[in-house]
């Protein structure tokens, strides 16, 4: 893997910085920046790290088409960048009563924060908010499209009003084939298809461009590059259910009884008895420990991924877990332990056995 571009524009995120902080602070008397500083940190700078940076993602993320390999690459390569907790509120204050370099001073720290947020978006895997750029819509979009990843990345990283549609997770038919095999009867499935159709129209009518061809016939422009032949695949779904249910029909001569799955209950969210009643980062660092000794599998036999396990189980305890990345660096870096949660957890079952065993020896 490619990383020397990356920490190349790592460490030249932590001069900037400095640099700038030290100017800016209480005790710099300088009345000028030397010129050579001013080379150092003038725009094109900036522009030629993060770009040069980019050639080397775009190389990783042709080669590996992983991402969580890509996530480890920008988050192991920019620690320092998504750690960093901005400027003093009162920077700007200080320049200003100065009065020396203020244009210089300002338009830094806005070219700093500015790439602190693009490299914080390539440090975020996924997110359930559809608000949130992250890695994992960046990369969904050039699978989906099939296209070349260097145009992608330059139309997605833009700050044009034209931004591309983000991908629904919801409208993704492997998705939906989980939710599937979680439903308690052919009804629910059958609900569960027809109502994702539905909200494939809602969202081409919320969404989506519509384009008539001279045939008449009515053509979606990001719905057909994004979900291609989703109605279609909805529809055999629904027809392979019904042969499925005549075929059970036929042989048992009456409806199979549909297994108790406790599964399918926590798929609705306004109905879920459940609750987290620890902080987040005590719950990442259970789900993290669990994907890591692979004590959980998916039942189809396909690969089960960190970031699945954390989706399941947002749902499970209806919880949004935040800055997941940020929670695992922290996690892994507390001062008292790497695992406190999972030391407390152990402490409780040997509780739970010496308790359990006094009760049984009182009994005797």
């Amino acid at each position: 893997m490619q990383i020397e571009k990356a920490k190349a524009l790592n460490e030249f995120f932590i001069l900037a910085t400095k640099t700038c902080s030290d100017f800016c602070s209480n005790e710099s008397i300088a009345t000028s920046i030397p010129d050579d500083v001013k080379a150092l940190l003038h725009p094109d700078k900036f522009n030629v790290h993060y770009s040069d940076f980019k050639t080397e993602l775009i190389e990783n993320i042709k080669y590996y088409q992983n991402i969580d390999i890509i996530s480890d690459y920008t988050i192991g390569c920019f620690h320092n960048i998504t750690e960093w907790e901005g400027f003093d509120k009162d920077d700007n204050k200080r320049i200003i009563a100065k009065g020396h370099e203020i244009k210089f001073l300002i338009e830094t720290k806005e070219a700093i924060k500015s790439l602190n947020a693009k490299i914080t978006t390539l440090c975020t895997p996924y997110s359930n908010d559809p608000d949130v750029d992250c890695l994992d819509d960046l990369i969904s979009e050039v699978l989906k499209k099939n296209c070349d990843f260097d145009d992608i990345f330059n139309e997605y990283m833009s700050d044009s009003e034209n931004d591309l549609i983000k991908i629904d997770y919801r409208f993704d038919f492997e998705n939906i084939k989980t939710r599937l095999n979680s439903a308690n009867s052919m009804d629910e499935k059958r609900k569960l298809i027809v109502e994702s159709m539905f909200d494939m129209e809602a969202w081409k009518i919320q969404n989506d461009k519509m384009h008539e061809s001279k045939d008449g016939s009515i053509k979606w422009q990001s719905a057909s590059s994004l979900y291609p032949k989703f109605e279609q695949l909805c529809n055999n779904e629904l027809k392979r259910l019904d042969a499925l249910e005549n075929k059970s029909i036929t042989a048992t001569s009456q409806p199979v009884e549909p297994k108790e799955n406790t599964t399918a209950a926590i798929q609705n969210l306004e109905h879920n008895p459940y609750t987290w009643n620890a902080n987040d980062i005590d719950l990442v660092e259970l789900i993290a420990a669990m994907h890591a000794s692979e004590s959980t599998k998916r039942t189809d036999g396909k690969k089960l991924t960190q970031k699945e396990l954390f989706k399941h189980f947002q749902v499970i305890f209806n919880i949004e877990l935040k800055n997941i990345p940020s929670n695992l660096n922290k996690a892994g870096n507390r001062k008292n332990g790497i695992t406190p949660f999972l030391d407390k957890l152990k402490l409780s079952f040997e509780n739970y056995v010496e308790e359990k065993e006094t009760n049984l020896n009182k009994r005797k």
